[in-house]
């Protein structure tokens, strides 16, 4: 699996191992009207989070992994070690290992890594409800919390975890999908019509006539029109429906957000705007060209647009958003830009700054476009949802862009991550690929290849290989590969020679090995190791 995906599953082991709760300090009242705002700088090609204040200056410096908003003065960080709750002021209140949700009416959702069942702690890290329900909500403003720790049954807890309310559901009601607002999301089971029932009392809210519907909180609901085909969901508009079955709107609306203190935010083909309570847009605040999701907090919108953050006034002026340049030098950047034919079609792709010869920075330039645009324009975009980012880094004279994105066609069982690199010398404006690191005459495609299906066959010994051997056939000029410090990175797209959840199966070759083959006196070689 390629290293970069072998890291975030590393990751998330950690987190499945560690377990614990450490208390760091206790916090007196905080001046909850105060508000800071998530933001980020990019660090070393990694997002790096902090807080900014309403004039988008921060006042806590970026230093996080992970940063959610303000929730009644408190915020959950993550340090690469524990998560923390902080105070408005960056103090920490408590730390654990534990992966905790923020702050709701004086609690906070908690997750026990070995179980994966969930429980509350309250604000000094104490556990109020141990981790032994499989559905959960936030305490609400009256001290109590709907849960479940049965299929079907669901019960109501205040802050001490007692029961006060038992509620059996109907069997009928059994296959749910979501559960959210004291409101299950449930499938019909002879036709996978879906519906909406008040888990309280077993009501039909909502008649299961639609092939998907969203609870969005606060008592309304998302219904795709019923007339388009399931397979069809990325492209089908939303209804607003209320908690008692009335249709507020048409059937025009994408990615709807949940509701928050009476607005949600809502995308058509051209920008995101925000809608109200009676399900209509509200022309007298901002509407933002893109997709995203549009969220007031406190004086300020947080805009969290075709991936990139920033914060506006409730006239629409941007207040801070976020700096996407990468600084691969002093003298060199690598900057942001967009392309976006389709809505559901996101490609950041970039471009260079900063070059002396201005005419090999232009051709530069035009070759990252093609790389990125010119793939996406023979495909059905219509039907495909596309998200392409990108990293850079500069490598003596080579400039290395690496390529991630994630491809999902509607209606599929699952999407497919995109992953490649780019290798161009910006003294000349060259292009390399696989080829150009070997001698012209040399055997080298045979010679590696050999070397590939020994660490295949090696691998594929495991009793949990993914491997389907067979289907290597030899590499060929076009190679997949990444650069190291001492070798390359031979790698693989799922399903080209292992299953999917295989990932990226990478192979490493040190230049030591095949020495015989490189071309050390190559331009492309020379590029990275003069």
């Amino acid at each position: 699996m390629h290293r970069k995906y072998a890291v975030l599953i590393s990751f998330v082991i950690l987190l499945v191992l560690l377990s614990g709760c450490t208390k760091k300090s206790n916090t007196n009242e905080e001046n909850v009207e105060k508000n800071l705002y998530v933001a980020y700088k990019i660090i070393d090609n990694q997002k790096v989070y902090g807080y900014i204040d309403e004039k988008g200056l921060f006042l806590i410096e970026p230093q996080y992994m992970y940063a959610s908003d303000y929730s009644e003065g408190f915020a959950v960080v993550y340090d690469d070690i524990n998560y923390r709750i902080i105070d408005i002021n960056g103090n920490t209140v408590f730390e654990t290992t534990k992966l905790i949700e923020p702050v709701k009416n004086g609690a906070a959702i908690f997750t026990d890594p070995d179980t994966y069942k969930r429980g509350f702690l309250d604000i000094n890290g104490l556990i109020i409800a141990e981790p032994v329900y499989q559905t959960i909500e936030n305490f609400n403003s009256e001290g109590t919390a709907l849960v479940s720790s049965t299929e079907g049954i669901f019960e109501r807890i205040d802050k001490t975890g007692k029961t006060l309310q038992i509620y059996h559901l109907d069997p009928f009601f059994t296959s749910i999908y979501e559960v959210f607002d004291g409101y299950a999301a449930y499938m019909q089971a002879d036709n996978s019509k879906m519906g909406i029932i008040s888990i309280e009392d077993s009501r039909v809210v909502i008649d299961p006539s639609f092939n998907e519907i969203i609870i969005l909180g606060e008592g309304y609901f998302a219904a795709k029109d019923p007339t388009k085909e399931s397979f069809e969901s990325l492209s089908t508009p939303s209804a607003i429906m209320d908690s008692k079955g009335n249709k507020l709107s048409d059937y025009q609306y994408y990615d709807v957000s949940h509701y928050h203190e009476g607005l949600a935010s809502a995308t058509d083909d051209q920008s995101t705007f925000f809608i109200g309570t009676d399900g209509q847009k509200i022309n007298t605040l901002p509407v933002v060209a893109g997709r995203g999701i549009l969220t007031k907090i406190g004086a300020l919108i947080k805009a969290d647009i075709d991936g990139d953050l920033s914060y506006l006034d409730s006239e629409g002026n941007t207040i801070w958003q976020a700096d996407t340049t990468i600084a691969v030098s002093d003298q060199i950047k690598v900057v942001q830009n967009s392309y976006k034919p389709l809505r559901l079609v996101n490609i950041k792709y970039p471009s260079v700054t900063g070059l002396k010869d201005k005419t090999i920075e232009s051709t530069i330039n035009e070759t990252l476009k093609d790389y990125f645009t010119l793939p996406r324009s023979d495909e059905d975009l219509l039907n495909l949802s596309v998200e392409d980012v990108f990293s850079a880094s500069l490598r003596e004279n080579l400039l290395i862009i690496e390529k991630n994105g994630y491809d999902y066609y509607s209606g599929a069982a699952h999407g497919m991550p995109i992953h490649d690199y780019y290798y161009i010398d910006i003294n000349t404006g060259v292009a390399y690929t696989f080829k150009d690191l070997f001698k012209e005459d040399s055997d080298y495609l045979n010679a590696l290849s050999m070397i590939v299906t020994q660490q295949i066959q090696e691998q594929a010994t495991s009793e949990d290989s993914m491997f389907f051997p067979e289907f290597f056939t030899g590499l060929t000029e076009t190679t997949n590969f990444q650069l190291t410090e001492n070798g390359i990175i031979i790698y693989f797209y799922p399903y080209e020679i292992a299953a999917y959840a295989g990932g990226f199966p990478e192979f490493e070759i040190p230049f030591a090995d095949i020495t015989e083959f490189l071309n050390e006196k190559g331009n492309f070689f020379k590029s990275f190791n003069p």
